[in-house]
């Protein structure tokens, strides 16, 4: 399938001078962050109406609450943005936070784990931690039933998303659900993924850039540690049932997909879905492509049907 005309027009307004790029400094890091927040809310969308949204600290790491009900026991999705573990932000992704608490009627505490190069791993899985065990301490004055629980996490905090549960179900505090949405899960093994065939517009992340997102977070660390690479975990069994999302013009597709296979040969309950068309990063970008609406009202309805199936409707209006 070619692209989406919504991700050709997307992918043609990013300008990437031709060559290789040069290794960036601290002070690029720094602007491109600041530029994705800039852009963020044209990026998101109009936000989703949440009653509550706060930003906290937990045990040092910022965290922000989306509680869609307002009062107590409403049951909690953890969700890990992406980046390469480098950039984004809760700002980057509040829009589609908001739908997810929106459309699931379920809370969203979203994390914002510290980034490399300045802290690399294990610094994005440890401030993840914690923040997970300060919300579980403090879910009775947050408003939260921490005994339904989901993880979520896009691309890098896909990654992230994945660790966590892994070592919640090691730990015996397994999650309910996990979804995954285009989750890099072994560094340095994506395949290539070639320019639209009828446009000649490359897909919007490239192998060089996924491959110094490792480099950059795992700054000489063993990639084959289970916490670094999902692919790694020797025991699948047990781990949460598991929404995978993947992105066909992506090169991390066809090793997300096939972390899924390993799940389901594993007994977990696994649903993956290709989305057609779009390219890697599509999923935060609500106001650019119909299909992240859609991914995330998938996510929505699928954590729902498993945290809270009864208590309210899905709306999808």
């Amino acid at each position: 399938m070619n692209l989406h005309p919504q991700a050709v027009a997307d992918l043609a307004s990013e300008t990437i001078p031709p060559g290789p790029a040069p290794e960036p400094t601290l002070a690029d890091i720094a602007a491109a962050r600041a530029a994705e927040n800039d852009n963020a809310p044209a990026l998101g969308g109009p936000p989703a109406p949440v009653p509550i949204v706060v930003d906290l600290e937990a045990d040092g790491v910022p965290i922000r609450l989306y509680n869609p009900r307002g009062g107590r026991g409403t049951p909690v999705m953890f969700y890990l943005h992406g980046g390469g573990w480098v950039g984004d932000s809760l700002i980057t992704h509040d829009a589609a936070c908001r739908r997810l608490a929106h459309r699931s009627h379920c809370a969203v505490v979203a994390i914002d784990y510290r980034l490399a190069p300045e802290y690399p791993w294990p610094a994005q899985v440890e401030d993840s931690v914690h923040a997970l065990a300060w919300v579980r301490d403090h879910a009775d004055e947050l408003g939260l039933d921490v005994t339904r629980t989901a993880v979520v996490g896009d691309s890098a905090g896909g990654t992230l998303a994945a660790i966590l549960a892994r070592r919640a179900r090691d730990a015996h505090a397994g999650f309910d659900f996990q979804a995954l949405i285009y989750p890099p899960v072994e560094p340095f093994a994506e395949p290539p993924v070639g320019p639209d065939p009828q446009t000649g517009i490359e897909h919007g992340l490239s192998v060089a850039e996924m491959n110094w997102a490792w480099n950059t977070w795992l700054a000489g660390a063993d990639p084959d540690n289970e916490d670094i690479s999902p692919a790694r975990i020797k025991d699948l069994a047990g781990l949460p049932p598991t929404l995978i999302i993947t992105a066909e013009f992506d090169v991390l597709r066809e090793g997300a997909e096939a972390y899924g296979e390993a799940l389901a040969a594993a007994g977990v309950p696994v649903v993956t879905t290709r989305y057609l068309g779009v390219p890697h990063g599509f999923f935060r970008r609500l106001g650019v492509y119909d299909a992240a609406r859609t991914a995330v009202d998938q996510v929505a309805i699928a954590v729902k049907d498993v945290l809270d199936p009864i208590a309210f409707p899905v709306s999808l209006s």
